[in-house]
């Protein structure tokens, strides 16, 4: 588990909330969640009323039939359907009313849950999908939000530098130009000066360009018009993290690679099943129940005083069989080549784990040597100006010395940053982001 610096933590709260590419990435999960609602339609129950009136060459009405009925689709593949139905027949003054209750379930091809709601199963996989791609997303989008935040951290590091260089190349020119006066110094002496001082000039205006690039950047990342002021002390990239060395089985199955990668398997699995039933005959059963009454009277017709009931089956097998077979023999390779990525996915983020743990491991040596380089620079740079205002040393000595504490100083806060960006990359891959 990473812990961040507050400052560090509310910068991607902001990002999370506001960044363009996660918003526009949100819709992705509401599409797939509609989805899944439109595969549950052909389960909901069918309520369907009809009204008919039939006339004779005269115009007179013959005839008017009223009609409404329930049906429900099983999850098994079957149809149940309750229908009721009056027609007035004026040629005779009469009522016939009928109730029917009918059923049908295939018996092979079609037969199922797995079959009959493949569709909703796979929208569902979908959905999941999506939402790991949605998370990859934010996972990607956090990675450059620290290292915009970690670029403008050390361009602000920089400006100091470049600040702290005029300094000191001012102080260099004008202590040159009092030697000079002193006869201490020649003139080539105090025309380095001046050039170091124009140089220095010339980094810090290239370090404050570079920061009001950064912060476009920032606004675009953020997606807004202002950026908040943002914390750019050493402390906010102090992270607290212990890398685990050992990882289970388990571990790796939060990998999001490994979760598409299985769900792909699961789809393509689906698909095959669902290929070879669709292979198999098309034998189906069905019932019928009707009860009816003729009558003079509305009330009466809806007495139901004669059943009558039949059963049947019914069965179709395709001759040849040629685009069945065909799609059986097409998914049983996508499933072996989905077995195969999935497998091979393993392997490939354990490795990935191996690498992530090493480079961990590296990142953290750096931090260590850089400090200690950034401290022994800071003493020889205190030398050398000590032997420079003694009147035995140069400054070109000097420049160089402050040049690599500079450059210490950055290759440290740099480590750090990257130290951090490699801890992210592991979580990542362990699925605990």
């Amino acid at each position: 588990m990473v812990t961040f610096h507050p400052a560090l933590a509310g910068y991607l709260n902001l990002v999370l909330e506001h960044n363009p590419t996660i918003q526009a990435q949100r819709y992705t999960l509401a599409i797939s969640s509609a989805s899944v609602q439109e595969q549950l339609g052909p389960f909901e129950s069918q309520l369907k009323f009809n009204t008919t009136k039939s006339q004779d060459s005269t115009g007179t009405i013959s005839s008017w039939a009223n009609k409404a009925s329930v049906s429900q689709k099983l999850s098994v593949g079957g149809t149940v359907a309750l229908t009721i139905q009056n027609t007035q027949l004026t040629s005779t003054s009469s009522y016939a009313s009928s109730l029917g209750l009918d059923f049908s379930q295939p018996l092979l091809k079609n037969l199922g849950d797995s079959i009959n709601q493949y569709s909703l199963m796979s929208s569902k996989i979908d959905q999941e999908k999506a939402w790991i791609t949605f998370t990859n997303t934010v996972y990607q989008i956090y990675s450059q939000a620290i290292d915009l935040y970690g670029q403008y951290f050390l361009a602000m590091k920089q400006k100091d530098v470049a600040l702290q260089k005029v300094e000191l190349a001012r102080y260099l020119l004008e202590e040159n130009r009092r030697k000079e006066q002193l006869h201490l110094v020649d003139s080539i002496e105090v025309l380095s000066a001046q050039i170091e001082y124009q140089s220095a000039q010339s980094d810090l205006t290239s370090a404050l360009y570079n920061i009001q690039s950064l912060e476009n950047d920032l606004r675009l990342m953020l997606g807004v018009d202002q950026i908040p002021t943002l914390d750019v002390s050493e402390a906010v990239f102090q992270i607290e993290y212990k890398a685990e060395s050992v990882w289970t089985d388990g571990t790796l199955e939060h990998n999001s690679k490994i979760k598409l990668a299985k769900y792909d398997l699961q789809k393509s699995k689906m698909a095959l099943d669902y290929s070879q039933n669709q292979g198999l005959p098309d034998v189906s059963f069905f019932a019928n129940a009707t009860f009816s009454q003729t009558d003079s009277g509305l009330i009466n017709s809806f007495s139901f005083s004669s059943p009558a009931y039949y059963l049947g089956f019914s069965m179709g097998i395709p001759v040849g069989n040629i685009d069945a077979r065909s799609k059986i023999d097409e998914q049983t390779l996508s499933y072996q080549q989905a077995e195969l990525s999935f497998k091979t996915t393993q392997k490939d983020i354990q490795n990935q784990i191996h690498k992530a743990l090493l480079d961990i491991a590296l990142k953290e040596r750096k931090i260590s040597d850089d400090k200690k380089l950034l401290a022994l620079s800071a003493q020889k740079l205190d030398l050398e100006k000590k032997k420079f205002d003694l009147g035995v040393n140069t400054t070109d000595k000097v420049i160089t010395a402050k040049q690599a504490v500079s450059n210490a100083e950055i290759s440290y806060y740099q480590a750090v940053i990257d130290y951090i960006k490699a801890v992210i990359t592991l979580e990542n891959l362990k699925g605990a982001f």
